[in-house]
């Protein structure tokens, strides 16, 4: 008897100790009614954030891979006059002349070689743009857009020295020859300008031509001013034996 009394009591304290043990274990609480409240969702964030910054708009400008796009090239700043002469002339540095051809902001791109032609202004044949003094001096390859400029330079001395004080004014085409037959030709952009080339000077000044004429041979015509009246003579700068037209 007493050992059924003592086999019952520690099965008892057994399942106290086990009851007591899973008292430990997390259990939803039940309400008065023995429902179960909702879960609690803690710190789990379910809003989506602030939106992706994708950083700075891309620069227009940058250089593009995409198909298609057309990326402007920049031909680098115009040039607003001309640089010292490349080398001397048979002359020295006074005998080489300096335009700089600018092609107006309305005008079409060309691309070709940059000439000139130097004739003399007061001579007679104005109709076909003067008495021819330098033909077909030729400069760089040139690409001018609208606005742009381009330098050319040629010695006047290689056709023999005749200077303003002498032959008076000089008649000066200026043209970028697109199909390179060495001509003005309509369509291509050309510019006349009426200048002096001094003896009295080393260095010729930088002219400006605007190339605003595509009609072709007519850019370099004019009309006949007359003989002219000549200022102080070169024979002391370069001795004689030069021709003087001049009356």
């Amino acid at each position: 008897m007493r050992g059924d009394w003592l086999g019952r009591g520690l099965a008892g304290l057994t399942v106290a100790l086990v009851l007591a043990a899973c008292g430990g274990v997390d259990r939803p609480a039940t309400g008065g009614d023995g429902s179960v409240p909702p879960r609690d969702a803690g710190s789990v964030r379910t809003d989506a954030g602030p939106p992706f910054d994708a950083g700075p708009a891309r620069d227009a400008g940058s250089t593009s891979t995409d198909a298609g796009m057309t990326v402007p090239v920049d031909a680098g700043p115009t040039p607003t006059a001309c640089r010292e002469p490349a080398a001397a002339g048979l002359c020295g540095t006074r005998g080489i002349v300096r335009l700089l051809a600018q092609l107006p902001a309305g005008a079409l791109p060309a691309t070709g070689t940059l000439m000139a032609n130097m004739n003399h202004f007061r001579l007679g044949s104005a109709t076909t743009g003067g008495v021819p003094h330098i033909t077909g001096a030729r400069g760089p390859t040139v690409t001018l857009a609208p606005g742009g400029a381009a330098e050319i330079q040629f010695d006047l001395c290689t056709a023999g020295e005749m200077w303003s004080e002498e032959n008076c004014e000089f008649s000066s085409l200026v043209w970028v020859d697109t199909n390179g037959n060495s001509t003005v030709d309509p369509g291509e952009p050309a510019g006349r300008v009426t200048m002096d080339v001094n003896c009295h000077v080393t260095t010729q000044p930088c002219t400006p031509v605007t190339l605003g004429c595509t009609t072709g041979a007519s850019c370099a015509v004019f009309t006949d001013p007359g003989v002219c009246a000549c200022g102080t003579s070169c024979a002391d700068v370069g001795g004689a034996g030069r021709i003087v037209t001049c009356s």
